[in-house]
């Protein structure tokens, strides 16, 4: 999806100080993965265990 984008995760960071919108919708829907994928693996590994 990055590449789509046109930016890669650790070049987005500072471009952030640049003021773009493309800029901060990217790197907050690659924050909003982040925390869903980590809430999925949690959930999964707890279903697992039981």
């Amino acid at each position: 999806g990055w590449g789509i984008a046109g930016f890669c995760p650790g070049g987005a960071i500072p471009a952030l100080g640049l003021g773009r919108a493309e800029t901060l919708i990217f790197v907050g829907a690659m924050v909003a993965g982040i925390a869903v994928g980590r809430l999925a693996r949690t959930r999964l590994a707890r279903l697992a265990t039981t």
